[in-house]
């Protein structure tokens, strides 16, 4: 059981047991249930094909018949005939001639073969008239048979007596016969002046049937319902009267098919078939019942099925074989590859793997490699990326170098600006301490827009000293976008290369417009001023950092990097001349909110 286990989530014995599951057990199973339909088609055909034999032997039988019919009728219809019968004073010799010359009409007008009818003829006298030899014996004891009597009282219909032992006194009692007996009745008052017996040795009717038979040891038996035989055609005498009595009994029920018997331990293949036509035999239905060989159909199919089972034999081992070696072609450069895998290290170049391949391992080997290579770019950027923080914090650490000292100066200047009355500078100082207090605040990295606005307008408050109310900052924000957050200082180095490079060389009122509006899950800011636009060499020339720039700037590439650090790469800011002139630098950043900066701080910190 631990074997089986330990062994069987490995891929090449699954790929077995699918070979095996779904090719080997199907062929398995399916070849002897093919070899059983073939073998009940080929008896089915067989059976088939004996039916419509015995369907024709019943119609030849049916011809037979109707010919004995029609002699009778032929008989008993010959008017001549029907005279010298009605004529009392007619000697028994010039009947006898009538009645010959009746007969031989028949046999010369070719209407009938005569070789193997016995033609008898019994009057209202007692006298009998035959086609074959009496030899003057009295057989008048026929004509007192059951059969012959209930002709009589048939009003002219036939009567049958199938199969019966012979009644001629010469012959032997194991002859048989068929017969029937028909009344002859006077055209001019209805009155019966004869009865005629028709007979047909059995031999006749056995040899015409023999013609239908399969095979030369083929055996048919006419059976009544009740199994008794009246008519056997069997030359070896294969089978018992109580054998074939059991079979009748067996098949009673259908009045077609067949079924396989067995005899003295061989098989036999039994069709029977009901004879449609109105013979009977005591009132009873007649049943044909035809035997023939089945074991040797079923040793060939022994045979075959010995062959396909060897075929059989063979196939699953050479499926067993291909399936094994499926599993280790298949599995192996698996095994290699999951190694590879397992063992992955950095640092490591692949080897061993075959990249040349076009199936889809080697689709797998290729896959593996560019993820090998993508995992060492992301390594790559993400030591980037914390070279970049690093520096960005070390910065930050660098700007904040001493603020009390700082502060402490400002306030006294602050002071004596005031015992000076100095409005001015003691304002320029306020806005100029809380820019510094802003960019060197310890809290989080993240600000809403709205302090950003505050930073940017203490930086205008400034510049104005400075440029003398030369420009103005308007913004077009709305109260739900001033509370969403960003990265701290983003906005301000903008808006100083405003005024920097955007008016360098021209008196006019500057202008600096912020507005922005959300777009989904994207913040949209834009810095837009009046100034007199930019070249593509004075945007590359101004995205650069500059040495002499003042610590709050960072420069155009920086931010753009912060932000990219900080979202992620499809964020960020690029710049561009404005359609009515100016420039305008387009912010692409996240919607953050106040949960979600925290999140995102506590991401940081991991």
């Amino acid at each position: 059981m631990n074997f089986l286990t330990k062994h069987l989530h490995k891929l090449s014995v699954k790929i077995f047991l699918i070979i095996f599951v779904g090719m080997i057990l199907p062929i398995s199973v399916l070849l002897p249930r093919a070899i059983a339909k073939y073998e009940a088609y080929i008896r089915g055909e067989l059976s088939s094909r004996t039916i419509s034999q015995l369907q024709k032997s019943e119609d030849e039988v049916y011809v037979i018949f109707q010919r004995m019919v029609n002699i009778a009728s032929v008989i008993c219809n010959d008017q001549e005939l029907q005279q010298a019968l009605e004529d009392e004073s007619q000697d028994r010799y010039t009947t006898t001639l009538v009645f010959d010359k009746t007969v031989n009409t028949i046999e010369i007008n070719n209407l009938y073969d005569m070789t193997d009818i016995k033609i008898t003829c019994f009057d209202n006298r007692g006298e009998v008239y035959a086609n074959w030899g009496t030899n003057y014996n009295d057989y008048r004891f026929l004509y007192q048979q059951d059969w012959v009597q209930d002709s009589i009282q048939a009003n002219g219909h036939v009567r049958w007596n199938l199969f019966s032992p012979s009644y001629i006194l010469e012959e032997s009692s194991q002859v048989n016969y068929i017969s029937l007996a028909k009344s002859m009745r006077s055209q001019s008052d209805g009155q019966t002046l004869a009865t005629v017996i028709v007979s047909l040795k059995q031999d006749f009717l056995s040899q015409s049937l023999r013609q239908f038979f399969c095979e030369p040891d083929d055996a048919i038996y006419i059976c009544t319902e009740g199994g008794s035989i009246v008519l056997s055609l069997d030359d070896n005498a294969t089978f018992s009267d109580e054998q074939i009595r059991s079979w009748a009994e067996d098949f009673s029920d259908c009045a077609n098919g067949s079924g396989v018997v067995s005899a003295e331990g061989r098989e036999y293949l039994a069709c029977y078939y009901t004879l449609s036509r109105q013979f009977t035999f005591n009132k009873e239905v007649l049943k044909v019942l035809h035997l023939t060989r089945y074991d040797r159909i079923t040793q060939e199919m022994d045979q075959m099925n010995a062959h396909v089972n060897t075929v059989l034999i063979l196939c699953v081992v050479s499926l067993l074989v291909v399936a094994v070696l499926c599993a280790k072609i298949i599995t192996r450069p698996l095994e290699v590859l999951s190694e590879k895998m397992r063992n992955y290290q950095l640092e490591e170049e692949l080897t061993g793997l075959d990249f040349q391949r076009r199936d889809e391992i080697g689709h797998l080997n290729r896959s593996f490699r560019e993820m090998s290579e993508t995992i060492r770019n992301l390594f790559e950027k993400q030591r980037q990326e914390t070279e970049e923080r690093e520096r960005f914090r070390f910065e930050s650490l660098r700007a904040q170098v001493n603020p009390h000292f700082l502060f402490n100066t400002l306030n006294t200047i602050r002071w004596l600006a005031i015992i000076r009355k100095a409005d001015n500078i003691v304002a320029c100082i306020d806005a100029l301490a809380t820019m510094m207090k802003y960019s060197m605040g310890r809290g989080s990295e993240y600000v809403t827009v709205k302090e950003e606005i505050e930073n940017i307008n203490s930086y205008m408050y400034i510049s104005n000293c400075r440029y003398g109310n030369q420009f103005t900052f308007e913004t077009d924000v709305s109260e739900e976008i001033q509370q969403l957050k960003v990265v701290k200082f983003i906005l301000q180095p903008i808006v100083e290369n405003a005024l920097i490079h955007g008016f360098k060389g021209s008196n006019k009122q500057g202008r600096i417009l912020l507005y922005g509006d959300v777009e989904g899950d994207v913040l949209k800011l834009y810095v837009e001023d009046n100034g007199t636009g930019l070249s593509r060499e004075a945007v590359e020339r101004l995205s650069q950092p500059r040495s002499d720039r003042k610590v709050t700037s960072i420069g155009i590439p920086n931010v753009d990097a912060r932000i990219k650090s900080a979202y992620g790469q499809q964020f960020g800011v690029t710049v561009y001349n404005g359609a009515a002139g100016g420039t305008v630098a387009e912010y692409t950043l996240p919607v953050l909110r106040e949960e979600e900066e925290n999140a995102q701080d506590s991401d940081c910190g991991r």
